[in-house]
């Protein structure tokens, strides 16, 4: 390759992604800069002179050695060679005495470096990871420049090089992977060492006592040493260590020194089986010292119960804490006492039965595996400030001792009477049912709903959010994800997942969450863009987690848990009320054939809590029309009016809330007005029901409305006749109702004012029933199959 030789002034050379049988016979001596991704020669030229090389990039080349013969290179400052997988002699690099950084990552077959590189007085960065063959180093380094030391990977040096003279530079020393027994006692001289990583140093027996002397050492790491078995007592002499992992060791004994330690921020024995074998009264020693400690990590110590001492509530900074696979039946009390705490993992802990109360603001609490678990704690006190999540994959005892599929909604609930703001919270539970509550329902993994934006208002009286159901199995370890669509644009991150990457899951799993609407507002890209459509789908990038349905529920505020008997009224109201009313109309110019038997109308928060199984049992059975996108909208299209028209018996169902929402009003407007209508001259029947509720809160709720009204009146001065209307309308359907038991309308009685305390479908079908009884209407289904 001659194209070269003519080039005597280059100065800098890039050669990237060019395929070449072999390299130059000549490069320019004036070269500052050479770059040459995949070198295919076993070195430079023989002719090349590298005095004026400043930088030299070769990586994944053929070189075997950088150059023949002794070569002097004053001005090179860096050399970068890594995976040269053919490379096997370093040069001498008192020839090269301004280097500062030296990078042979990855050079397979190199087996030593050359006697000089230990007494390096300008090298600071030195990368020899993975490094397979490399078996010697000097042995002595002499490098007072040298700051970074990385030798991880190395995994056939057993011996690190004694400490001569000053190397107080020295910052970083990475040994991971090692096959290194000892450590010279020499340590003591590296008084600027801040982090000491040997992770997986299997042959690592013993720590010499002179760590102590290393007063700036932050970070030791020696997990996955498995033959350590002692760390020295006076390792609490270090005050400034942060992070301490000894994951994976066979020590014994921890020193009590370290349970001293001010500022240790990380502290993690995971795995240290034979701890708790040595531990004097089977108790930790007290961890009330370590005031700093943000994590820390007892994980499959096979710590016992009362093993855990009653002063961990003292880490006032502890932000996680796990003690995943231990046999412990309950924890210490104190553990509320943790007011940082965010994570609290106690996975397969299969003894565990109980859980104390958790702090407030914990984010996640992870519970799988916990066979024997029966009680978790009440979410209602967790943080308005952020989101929380339980996660109780395989929790049977939890599963049979709480319901089967009530228990995950019952701390939805609880979670959503906790103070304002709610921002989210969800839960994994066993189950594989969708409970009612969530009025809309799929079979399928994605499901939508109608959003106006006018529940975004912000209104104390307005909605929070939304809360969600989605029923899976898994039987991988992929995570399954819900995404956002707003009005069918992906314009959402996913807040929202689950992992199931720590075990299978044995059965059917929900997943329930709520999420607020003024978090979705802080996702949004366009955050002041108003939306009407709020569509979610659930996937799992991988095989192994099947979504099998899902539910979705529009949360108002204040929010009222379903068991609270909430204070309301059902009105039927019935066009048909006699046969002889029914023949009239037909033989009337105005008789309307109706396509529906019942148009079933709730609005408000109570109602939709308690009524939420009849109206999936009349849509199964054809009774009335499902159609969820008019349930929430802020006018009555001609949809709605038609079925309204369509249907022979209306059913409205009044709560306190009612008066929320004005357009509710123009619906009860409408279904009145139609009525009158169509009755013509007949006598319209009006039947009135308390259900559940004594008379003194009924008459009580009469006056809310007009609260309500007189507060409405001030927003509708240019609309006064539509609130007169409105007032009007509730008179006449006789909100109060009385108490008499019953009023005979065209020569049947009728009920009014019953008192009922059995299910809200239960109720409303018997009385379908009473009317199908006493009249001659044309009522088409069976009662006895619906109950």
């Amino acid at each position: 390759m001659t194209a070269f030789s003519k080039m005597t002034k280059l100065r800098l050379l890039k050669i990237h992604n060019v395929d070449l049988s072999e390299g130059p016979e000549y490069l320019s001596n004036e070269l500052r800069f050479l770059e040459w991704h995949a070198y295919p020669s076993k070195s430079l030229p023989a002719c090349f002179c590298p005095d004026e090389l400043v930088e030299l990039y070769m990586s994944c080349s053929s070189i075997e050695q950088l150059w023949c013969g002794c070569k002097i290179s004053v001005n090179l400052k860096t050399i970068n060679l890594s995976n040269s997988l053919y490379m096997t002699n370093t040069p001498d690099f008192s020839r090269i005495p301004n280097l500062e950084s030296l990078i042979l990552e990855g050079c397979a077959s190199l087996s030593e470096v050359h006697p000089s590189f230990g007494r390096h007085k300008k090298l600071q960065f030195v990368n020899l990871v993975n490094c397979y063959s490399l078996r010697i180093l000097p042995s002595y380094l002499e490098m007072e420049s040298l700051e970074v030391c990385t030798l991880s990977g190395c995994s056939k040096l057993d011996k690190f090089p004694n400490i001569v003279g000053n190397m107080n530079c020295l910052r970083e020393l990475r040994l991971d992977g090692t096959a290194i027994a000892e450590l010279s006692s020499s340590f003591y001289c590296l008084a600027g060492l801040v982090l000491l990583s040997m992770n997986n140093c299997r042959n690592l027996e013993s720590i010499p006592s002179s760590i102590s002397g290393l007063k700036s050492l932050k970070i030791l790491d020696v997990s996955g040493c498995s033959e350590l078995k002692n760390i020295p007592e006076n390792l609490g002499e270090v005050e400034s260590l942060e992070e301490f992992d000894a994951s994976g060791t066979s020590i014994r004994q921890p020193p009590a020194s370290i349970f001293l330690l001010k500022n240790l921020r990380v502290l993690s024995f995971n795995g240290c089986k034979r701890i708790a074998m040595n531990l004097a009264d089977q108790v930790l020693p007290s961890l009330s010292g370590l005031c700093s400690l943000e994590e820390l990590d007892l994980r499959a110590c096979n710590l016992r119960e009362g093993a855990v001492p009653e002063d961990i509530g003292c880490l006032s900074s502890l932000r996680i804490l796990n003690l995943s696979r231990n046999n412990f039946v309950s924890l210490p009390k104190s553990i509320n006492q943790l007011s940082r705490l965010e994570k609290l993992a106690l996975k397969d802990c299969v003894m565990l039965e109980s859980l104390p109360e958790v702090p407030l603001k914990v984010q996640k609490v992870k519970l799988d595996g916990c066979l024997r678990l029966k009680e978790i704690p009440d979410p209602i006190k967790l943080s308005s400030l952020t989101r929380s999540e339980f996660k109780c994959l395989n929790c049977w005892e939890l599963y049979k001792h709480k319901g089967q599929n009530n228990m995950g909604l019952n701390m939805l609930e609880k979670y959503l009477q906790g103070s304002s703001p709610r921002p989210g919270f969800g839960i994994v539970v066993p189950g594989n049912e969708i409970p009612g509550w969530f009025t809309y329902q799929s079979k399928e993994s994605s499901i939508r709903v109608q959003v106006p934006s006018y529940y975004l208002d912000g209104d104390a009286n307005g909605w929070m959010g939304f809360a969600t159901c989605v029923a899976f199995s898994a039987y991988g370890k992929s995570p399954l994800f819900c995404h956002f669509k707003v009005d069918g644009k992906e314009n959402y991150p996913s807040p929202m997942y689950i992992g199931c990457n720590s075990m299978q899951a044995l059965s059917d799993h929900l997943w329930l969450f709520y999420l607020s609407f003024d978090y979705l507002k802080e996702l949004k890209e366009r955050e002041n863009e108003a939306y009407s459509e709020l569509e979610l789908s659930f996937h799992s990038y991988e095989r192994g987690v099947k979504v099998k349905n899902c539910g979705i529920r529009l949360v108002n505020s204040p929010y009222t848990p379903s068991w609270e008997s909430p204070i309301g009224h059902l009105i039927v109201a019935s066009k048909e009320a006699a046969s002889s009313y029914i023949d009239a109309l037909a033989n009337s110019s105005s008789y309307y054939q109706w396509m529906h038997d019942v148009f079933f109308s709730f609005r408000g928060e109570h109602t939709s809590n308690n009524f939420t199984h009849l109206y999936p049992a009349l849509v199964q059975r054809g009774i009335i029309q499902e159609d969820r996108e008019l349930e929430y909208v802020r006018v009555i299209e001609s949809s709605l009016l038609r079925d309204i028209k369509e249907s022979g018996l209306s059913i409205i169902i009044f709560a306190r809330d009612y008066a929320c929402s004005p357009w509710w009003f123009d619906e009860l407007v409408k279904i009145v007005g139609f009525m009158k209508k169509m009755k013509s001259d007949t006598v319209f029947p009006v039947s009135t029901v308390s259900y559940n509720v004594e008379q003194s809160k009924v008459d009580a709720q009469a006056e809310s409305y007009t609260i309500v009204f007189d507060k409405d009146e001030e927003d509708f001065n240019e609309d006064m006749e539509k609130v007169k209307r409105w007032m009007d309308i509730l008179t006449e359907v006789a909100i109060s109702s009385g108490s008499e038991s019953s009023k005979r309308v065209n020569g049947m009685d009728w009920p009014v004012g019953n008192r009922f305390h059995g299910t809200d479908m239960e109720y409303v079908l018997n009385f379908l029933k009473v009317l199908k009884e006493r009249s001659d209407l044309d009522i088409d289904f069976e009662f006895d199959v619906i109950l």
